[in-house]
């Protein structure tokens, strides 16, 4: 595997500078006209060294997509075009070091209005590029994602094979796009790079595929005399189960082939790569990691993120576990499940004593409590926000009579003495008894509080939604506490993937608005539901049972909604039943 020394290992695109200056590119081409570049006040091409890393970094992209980037710079012989073309000529070798060398040439020797004219034609080759790689965040997701499963490497090939994944998700059924890349594969592999991109894209493929997800890809039949079908899954369930030697076999079938049969057993792999990407669930997944979220919010997951990265792996587990714990035991309620409530509370309190664990010396429910606390709150806030006021007594009317259903019988005078004290709260606030707040039974108060807000029937909630954002919850904390990769997280099932299992279910006919905006609460829930089980089991491995179970639910839902929702007969063994009067046999023949 050859290294470019002392080189970034990376895209260049995803350095800070060269990534602000090609997003301002793909808002607003205009600005980058050879007139506009020119004539800006304080424009990149005043910058000779912003220049070079800019000129390298978008040849470096331009190379990766097209195979060679000269044609550019064909149609004129003056000083800028030779030295653009000195630029292209490095940025096709793919030798990050070599391609670097050839910017700072290109810019130092020219003036501005000529850096201008070759940063012009760049950005009408870079533009459509990433464009095709489905914009500027898919295509730097998966340059990250590909250096983390190959660090150190040089990273000229390692463009072009992150460019061909982004394309191959964003256009799988385009044939010339497909064309395209099988041709860019081909000439990895022609320039010796076939081992690399296949020891890069099965690890790139363990990273995101789940075992039920490779099960679900059956091997294909291309046609190829001793084609070696199922290869790459082979490759790829070895890095899953870290074998070093069944992933050092599968590497040697691999080279052992031909130059053809390396050729679509790469393009197999990255075909797969890219099924996985299109996916709804995968594309939400970006979307939430590439910023879409609001600004303060991912502000602060930063910091928390930098926080936990910083602590022992026994306090961050903790973290995790008890915040799920907290959210856990306000789902127990919400589905009036009194003995998940009582596991909650009994894995908070022996959670400290498993084997292996450091002495833990504040009140074991303190965290649990307070995160059922915050929740509640939380909610009285966005209710407020929607035009809803729940005062302090009504909050507490709406738990104490789901602590005396549903909690465990031990802990329900210590809860409801807490939800005395939030009843009878003043202006200044609830002062709760610290020890009790900090106790299982503060525990137990605090997540029928939140729990009971969910229910008030002015909020109108649709009540599988607040399941399905319960779970969502604990998912991720679960997934904190054992320190997963944000990317491998699965906490999300969008719209599109829930509406089509649903026709799948009931035929394309179901009348259910595909606007969110345009559905009633218990339409909500119908989408919640389906959304909660497709988080749990892939569409394609839900069983017949699964299937049923999800029917009777649905259809319970529907039921609700018209009023008609069946309920077991009332119990009528005390009551005494009059018998009617006797009448005669004559009478009781002619029934």
């Amino acid at each position: 595997m050859t290294h470019d020394v002392g080189a970034w290992h990376g895209m260049l695109i995803e350095r800070a500078d060269e990534r602000d200056l090609t997003k301002a590119l793909m808002k607003d081409a205009a600005l980058w006209s050879q007139d506009a570049l020119t004539s800006a006040r304080g424009s990149v091409v005043h910058d000779a060294e912003r220049t070079a890393r800019l000129l390298a970094a978008w040849a470096q992209v331009i190379a990766a997509g097209t195979k060679t980037v000269t044609p550019l710079f064909a149609d004129t012989h003056e000083s800028w075009a030779r030295l653009g073309a000195d630029l292209a000529t490095a940025a096709d070798q793919g030798l990050v070091g070599l391609l670097e060398k050839a910017a700072r040439r290109c810019a130092t020797d020219l003036e501005p209005q000529d850096r201008a004219k070759v940063l012009a034609r760049l950005a009408t080759g870079v533009s459509p590029l990433i464009r095709l790689a489905g914009g500027l965040d898919d295509l730097l997701e998966a340059a990250a994602l590909h250096r983390a499963c190959v660090a150190g490497v040089e990273a000229g090939w390692l463009a072009a094979a992150t460019w061909i994944v982004c394309a191959l998700s964003e256009n799988a059924q385009n044939a010339r796009v497909s064309t395209l890349a099988a041709d860019r594969v081909g000439h990895l592999i022609d320039a010796g790079r076939g081992a690399d991109l296949w020891h890069t894209w099965s690890r790139v493929a363990a990273s995101m595929m789940s075992t039920a997800f490779l099960k679900e890809m059956a091997p294909q039949d291309v046609g190829l005399r001793g084609y070696p079908a199922g290869l790459w899954q082979r490759a790829v369930e070895a890095v899953h189960a870290s074998d070093d030697r069944q992933i050092e076999d599968a590497l040697a079938e691999f080279r052992a082939q031909q130059r053809d049969i390396q050729s679509t057993l790469c393009f197999e792999l990255a075909m797969a790569i890219a099924a996985h990407r299109a996916l709804p669930s995968s594309r939400e997944a970006r979307r939430a990691a590439g910023g879409e979220r609001d600004s303060q919010d991912e502000a602060l997951r930063s910091a928390v993120g930098d926080v936990l990265g910083k602590l022992p792996d026994d306090v961050v587990e903790r973290t995790g576990r008890m915040h799920a714990l907290s959210r856990r035991a306000v789902l127990a309620y919400i589905d009036a499940d009194r003995e998940t409530l009582a596991a909650v509370v009994d894995r908070v309190a022996t959670w400290d004593d498993d084997p292996g664990r450091r002495p833990y010396s504040l009140p074991r429910f303190r965290f649990a409590a307070r995160q059922a606390l915050s929740l509640g709150n939380d909610l009285l806030r966005l209710a407020e926000e929607s035009g809803v006021h729940i005062t302090n007594p009504e909050a507490a009317d709406l738990a104490a009579p789901l602590v005396d259903r549903h909690a465990p019988h031990e802990l329900q005078q210590g809860a409801q003495q807490l939800l005395a004290a939030v009843k009878t709260a003043g202006k200044e606030g609830v002062d709760f008894d610290q020890d009790a707040a900090e106790s299982s039974a503060g525990l137990v108060a605090f997540a029928a509080l939140a729990a009971g807000v969910t229910q008030h029937p002015r909020l109108r909630l649709a009540r599988e939604r607040v399941r399905l954002n319960l779970i969502k919850e604990i998912r991720e904390s679960e997934a904190k506490a054992l320190r997963i990769p944000d990317r491998e997280m699965v906490t999300e099932v969008s719209d599109v993937e829930a509406l089509a299992f649903l026709e799948d279910l009931y035929g394309p006919d179901l009348p259910l608005p595909r606007d969110p905006h345009e559905r009633a609460v218990w339409e909500h829930d119908i989408v919640a539901i389906i959304q909660q089980h497709l988080l749990e089991w892939p569409a394609d491995a839900t069983s017949p049972q699964q299937r049923r179970t999800l029917d009777i639910r649905i259809k319970n839902v529907l039921r609700a909604a018209a009023g008609t929702l069946q309920r077991t007969p009332p119990d009528r063994s005390a009551v005494v039943r009059k018998q009617p009067k006797k009448s005669s046999k004559r009478k009781r023949k002619g029934k």
